[in-house]
């Protein structure tokens, strides 16, 4: 909420910001968390920008500090994610001139969620059909590597 405030923006009535401000916020903030738990350095990684405005949410979570484990990172729930912040782009709140700002942010962050899902999707599919592969993706001889423990050396895949 102070994120709004501070760009001099903010809801009218308080039952909207009891009802709907609050929602939106919840969910934008879980949708960040949620991110997080992969490091948007990740998402980064693979030519998937979040919107600078929402860079000052991200790499503020502990993991650490958690009092339940939280769950995996998965297209699922990200795709969940991404589909609830856009619901959000037709409600008429949005459109409010006092709004405008947030509304190409949100709808930003949306695009980036989606198109990260649809990656992990992706990714999750091929990795489901290289595990049914009879014959290993990589041959022996790109699979034989040497590890050095304490100077003495092993071979692996011998």
């Amino acid at each position: 909420m102070t994120w709004i405030r501070n760009n001099n923006r903010n809801w009218k009535e308080k039952i909207v910001v009891e009802s709907t401000g609050k929602s939106f916020i919840n969910n934008l903030l879980n949708a960040i968390w949620y991110v997080n738990t992969c490091s948007v350095e990740k998402m980064k990684g693979r030519v998937i920008y979040p919107p600078k405005e929402l860079e000052e949410f991200f790499s503020r979570s502990d993991p650490l500090s958690y009092k339940n484990a939280r769950s995996s990172f998965d297209y699922n729930y990200l795709n969940h994610y991404a589909n609830l912040i856009f619901g959000y782009l037709n409600a008429p709140w949005i459109e409010n001139s006092q709004f405008t700002w947030l509304y190409s942010i949100v709808e930003k962050f949306t695009k980036c969620l989606n198109e990260y899902s649809t990656y992990l999707n992706v990714q999750n599919i091929k990795t489901s059909k290289n595990h049914q592969l009879e014959i290993p993706v990589r041959s022996l001889d790109n699979s034989i590597s040497i590890k050095i423990y304490d100077g003495i050396h092993f071979f692996s895949n011998f």
